[in-house]
């Protein structure tokens, strides 16, 4: 929608009100929303909220968009109430409310193993996946107590905001040399770091025509070129960064095609077009170098059999990387030049493979999870059910086996046996005194201890006893039953 593709450009330029104006009106209107806007939407609230510094609205704001999914399939429903938790968890890790953001974090996993990946097409796949990647992101976050940052993109100490503001008041200035642009840059690299400079200038050239004031001449233009080659070659760049830098060269190329080689012609000792070219040629080798991490990742996964990947292999999240290629490679695919495309494709299907066999194993776990618990639901006696504990232990990977839906139908199922088998023995032993009555109310002496001892095994001493205090009336009948059914009770206990 071209109201939330402006509100994503006015976030990038700083305008944060215009932003939030264009997302409520999307949020806000009476018409249908469809599942994959509405996903997009509470991520650009989410980018709009951190940006600002402002996270109790967006928490507020993700509840408000899962309320607007309620008229969507049921999937839908489920999968956006997952990605609010997601969001939310982070904002409340955010603030330091660790018990608030682990319950979310906890009902969001809940929610998306309900989900295995086949069930989604490849356009909804990589949002769930994203969803995957965030939440073991968070859950890590929790666990060793460290407070997400404050503001996307910003490291610890830096101040980001601040150096953009700066470099577009300085690149707004007139009649500037290449001197003066690289002193700045190497102002803004010592305060924000490289990999934040060049996000800044980045941002700053998409949204200004021809690269402002420093495109205005050959000189200035190569050394702003120059400085960016440099941090390119020198420094790891996120996939976005290098996204963003091949979207500048090919606006320069392309759209503003005939400025740059009016650019180039002024001037050819100022080396533009030589460095143009070493910057196309490190933004290639980034590429280059991603493929191939990429390959060598997805190799040990080949390498590795479906339950480590899933389950994990000492410290190793195999899972985690799994959805990381993905991402990683959906993020390629969208802005790599032609050269790469080929081996893109390749690891795409040999990705699709792996992926493929991962959700088989999902779905046969999921399968077999589903129909051990209704075993457990259904267990007729205490044997059976020690039988399909045990079988529990043998067919489910560990974190299944602790699933509270499970050790909850195992209690109940304990219990409702222990009753009935309490139910069962109090029959027992109802019918077993009859018997025992109409045995015993006519004997008398000698014939009362034969029957006592070898009837019911109870040794002769205290056979002779119960038949004394039987003789001298000490005992009536119901007593000696009693009497005889207790011995009897421990005879089998034993």
């Amino acid at each position: 929608m071209d109201e939330l593709v402006r509100a994503q450009e006015e976030i990038r330029k700083g305008n944060f009100v215009s932003a939030e104006t264009l997302l409520n009106n999307i949020l806000y209107r009476p018409d249908e929303i469809t599942s994959h806007l509405l996903f997009d939407l509470t991520s650009t609230y989410q980018e709009l909220f951190r940006a600002t510094d402002r996270y109790e609205d967006l928490i507020r704001i993700s509840r408000q968009c899962v309320e607007r999914s309620r008229y969507l399939p049921e999937m839908d429903t489920q999968i956006h109430s997952a990605h609010a938790l997601i969001v939310v968890a982070g904002a409340e890790i955010t603030l330091g409310r660790k018990d608030e953001a682990g319950r979310n974090i906890d009902a969001a996993q809940r929610v998306l193993e309900r989900f295995p990946a086949e069930r989604f097409n490849a356009n909804s796949r990589a949002r769930v996946n994203s969803m995957r990647v965030r939440l073991k992101a968070l859950q890590k976050a929790l666990s060793e107590d460290i407070l997400l940052p404050r503001s996307k993109g910003d490291a610890p100490g830096s101040d980001s905001k601040a150096g953009d503001e700066e470099w577009r008041a300085f690149a707004s200035q007139k009649n500037l040399s290449g001197k003066d642009v690289k002193t700045w840059l190497a102002k803004l690299r010592r305060s924000a770091g490289p990999p934040a400079t060049l996000m800044i200038v980045v941002e700053w050239a998409l949204s200004i025509s021809r690269v402002g004031n420093i495109g205005t001449s050959s000189e200035t233009l190569a050394a702003f070129v120059e400085e960016l080659a440099s941090i390119t070659v020198a420094h790891p760049l996120p996939l976005q960064s290098q996204r963003k830098l091949f979207q500048v060269l090919h606006d320069w190329d392309k759209d503003q095609g005939p400025w740059l080689q009016r650019m180039i012609s002024a001037n050819r000792k100022s080396g533009l077009a030589e460095r143009l070219q070493r910057l196309r040629r490190a933004l290639e080798t980034k590429v280059q170098q991603a493929v191939n991490s990429i390959e060598n990742r997805l190799g040990l996964l080949e390498s590795s059999d479906v339950g480590t990947i899933l389950d994990g292999g000492g410290d190793k999240d195999y899972e985690a990387d799994l959805l990381r290629l993905d991402a990683e490679l959906g993020e390629l695919r969208k802005f790599v030049p032609s050269p790469f495309s080929a081996d893109l494709n390749l690891l795409q299907n040999r990705l699709i493979s792996v992926i493929a066999a991962v959700d088989h194993e999902i779905f046969r776990r999921n399968a077999v999870y589903a129909q051990l618990l209704e075993a457990i639901i259904r267990a007729s006696s205490g044997p059976a059910l020690a039988d399909l504990k045990m079988a529990i232990k043998q067919q489910l990977p560990a974190t299944m086996r602790e699933r509270r839906e499970l050790q909850e139908a195992i209690r109940q199922a304990d219990d409702r046996l222990l009753i009935a088998e309490l139910e069962a023995l109090e029959v027992s032993e109802v019918q077993e005194r009859a018997v025992l009555r109409v045995k015993l109310d006519g004997v008398r002496g000698v014939d009362l201890a034969n029957l006592l001892f070898r009837e019911y095994g109870i040794d002769l001493p205290t056979a002779r006893r119960l038949v004394i205090d039987r003789n001298h009336g000490n005992i009536d009948l119901e007593h000696l039953l009693d009497r005889v059914l207790e011995i009897h009770r421990r005879q089998r206990g034993r």
